[in-house]
C-alpha cells in the first residue's frame, strides 16, 4: 500500500487525530516529515504495518502521527476557503 501524503501536504485530523490534541479546536496541520513506514507488533492481531508522519500544528510538531489520524485538505480556492477532498 503507498503512502497517502507528501511533506508540504495541507491535512486536517479527523476525530481519530483530535485524540492526540486532548480537544484543541486546531485540526488543520501541514506534514513537515515523513512517509515513515511503521510496524506494530500484537499477539491476538499479529503483524501490523502502517504510515506515519511528524506534521506541524500551529507552532507545535507532532511526530509519528498514523496516516489513519488524517484527511487530505484540497488547495485553497478562489473565495479563500480551505474544503477536505
Amino acid at each position: 500500500m503507498e503512502a497517502k501524503f507528501k511533506i508540504g501536504d495541507l491535512i486536517m485530523l479527523n476525530d481519530y487525530g483530535l485524540m492526540i490534541l486532548n480537544g484543541k479546536e486546531i485540526r488543520v496541520g501541514l506534514i513537515v516529515a515523513g512517509p515513515f513506514s511503521m510496524f506494530h507488533s500484537q499477539e491476538d492481531i499479529g503483524l501490523l504495518s502502517y504510515w506515519a508522519y511528524d506534521i506541524m500544528i500551529g507552532k507545535r510538531l507532532i511526530t509519528i502521527i498514523p496516516e489513519e489520524f488524517m484527511d487530505l485538505k484540497s488547495p485553497i480556492d478562489q473565495s479563500g476557503s480551505v474544503s477536505a477532498i
